[in-house]
């Protein structure tokens, strides 16, 4: 009889044991599926405000070109564009962490990166492109390591 009710006991035990375990796991597999899709948002959107700031960019290089009659029918477009590259890069800033952390001065360095993109006065002494290119590492130092917290499931 006793040995019957041990093995019963150890039996619940085990199984108990057995379903936190797995909800454990079915957790940490569903964040990290969340943050995965997370950095797949935040890859898109770089290269999309990328991809938008070098539009306005050209655009409003275009209309500090043009003769002065051409200007106003120019300007709603780069506007648009401008506009356009914002929110993108406020979507951005969105997914960032606001609050200190180990990471706050690289996040700080990213996105102050980013709106060099926008900012003309950034250009003097380089080109937009290497502009472009130091946002574009920085970003991928930041998709690297959330990607490195995403694959380590069980930690």
């Amino acid at each position: 009889m006793m040995d019957v009710l041990s093995f019963a006991i150890w039996s619940g035990i085990a199984i108990a044991l057995g379903a936190i375990v797995a909800a454990w796991l079915t957790r940490r597999t569903k964040i990290s599926e969340f943050r995965q899709e997370w950095i797949n948002e935040l890859r898109a959107d770089i290269a999309a405000y990328i991809g938008a700031a070098d539009r306005w960019m050209t655009a409003r290089n275009e209309l500090n070109e043009a003769p002065h009659t051409e200007r106003q029918q120019m300007a709603p477009n780069a506007e648009k564009l401008s506009n356009e590259a914002r929110v993108i890069l406020h979507r951005i800033e969105l997914r960032i962490n606001p609050r200190k952390n180990k990471f706050e001065d690289a996040d700080k360095e990213f996105l102050s990166s980013l709106w060099k993109l926008l900012d003309p006065s950034a250009l003097p002494g380089t080109s937009w492109r290497a502009l472009a290119d130091n946002s574009v590492r920085l970003g991928r130092e930041l998709l690297k390591r959330e990607w490195e917290v995403a694959k380590n499931v069980f930690f």
